[in-house]
């Protein structure tokens, strides 16, 4: 069982992160918004003050870039130095691809904030897709930053599909919190009864 769900874990963190490139791309394509147009115009929010303190926010000749570094696997794991720069301009500034795997992007402050958001959408999505689609899920809500996920299901008891469906909600609040700036945040899981009762609650620090 515990081999089962750390596959599943790992397939859903790959999807997750592939999506999310995906999903930034598309989101420069329809603003139209590439890096020289991103300057300081951008008002502070609390994502990218939290960046900063951890060193990640640099100003460089009047720009404000944003660092971030992603693990293996975020470009389908197969992502070459040539293909990072064949890309730059558009979802962002510039990659580097290190050593362990791990690709280190460099956005402007509006890339950035184009990535957060769209993959933030691509949680929506799926959270929705959830409803009614195999799952007795009948509504799923979430704090702002991903890391509490209530879950009101159309049983009196959490059944399995619905129990390992908590590991893709810990993917998803992990994911947010690496490009957000907070790592390693504890992700909680709630259902509820049809009556509004709480069920169960699963955390991802038990993992």
């Amino acid at each position: 069982m515990k081999k089962f769900l750390s596959v599943l874990l790992i397939l859903t963190m790959l999807f997750a992160m592939c999506a999310c490139g995906s999903a930034a791309e598309a989101a420069y394509d329809k603003t139209g918004t590439d890096a020289s147009a991103a300057g300081e115009s951008e008002e502070t929010d609390p994502i990218l003050e939290e960046l900063e303190k951890q060193g990640n926010v640099k100003t460089e000749k009047g720009v404000t870039y944003v660092y971030l570094t992603v693990p293996e696997g975020f470009a389908g794991g197969n992502a070459t130095q040539k293909d990072l720069d064949a890309k730059a301009g558009m979802a962002y500034t510039s990659a580097t691809l290190n050593k362990d795997g791990s690709i280190t992007y460099k956005l402007t402050t509006i890339q950035h904030r184009a990535m957060v958001d769209s993959y933030a959408a691509s949680i929506e999505k799926d959270l929705l897709s959830m409803i009614g689609d195999g799952y007795a899920f009948t509504k799923i809500v979430h704090n702002d930053n991903f890391t509490q996920f209530d879950c009101t299901v159309s049983t009196p008891t959490v059944g399995f599909t619905e129990e390992v469906a908590a590991f893709s909600f810990y993917v998803y609040g992990a994911m947010y919190g690496m490009f957000s700036g907070r790592q390693g945040e504890t992700v909680v899981v709630n259902y509820y009864g049809p009556n509004g009762s709480l069920i169960k609650s699963s955390n991802s620090k038990d993992m």
